[in-house]
């Protein structure tokens, strides 16, 4: 059986119009949705291979103002996975 490894790396998150959040709380909670998602679910046909996925747009998040750091970065990563086919 072969061991599988994932390797997320998040170079630059950019967070436009989100005054007030911190950046490090998104960029962590983003990270540990996409994480779990893609070793609970796997890693979509999109990404085989290592893909890079720079610039990507996975569409509209649906945000309440006033919604904590850590609730934006877990909707992000929910979103994200969508928008890369998961």
């Amino acid at each position: 059986m072969m061991d599988s490894r994932i390797e997320l790396h998040i170079d630059e998150l950019v967070l436009d119009g989100f005054a007030g959040l911190d950046g490090g709380a998104v960029e962590q909670a983003l990270a540990q949705v996409l994480t779990r998602l893609l070793a609970q679910r796997g890693v979509p046909a999109s990404l085989a291979g290592g893909v890079s996925l720079a610039g990507l747009d996975a569409g509209a998040v649906d945000l309440p103002p006033g919604l904590p750091s850590r609730d934006v970065g877990q909707r992000l990563g929910h979103t994200l996975y969508r928008g890369i086919g998961g």
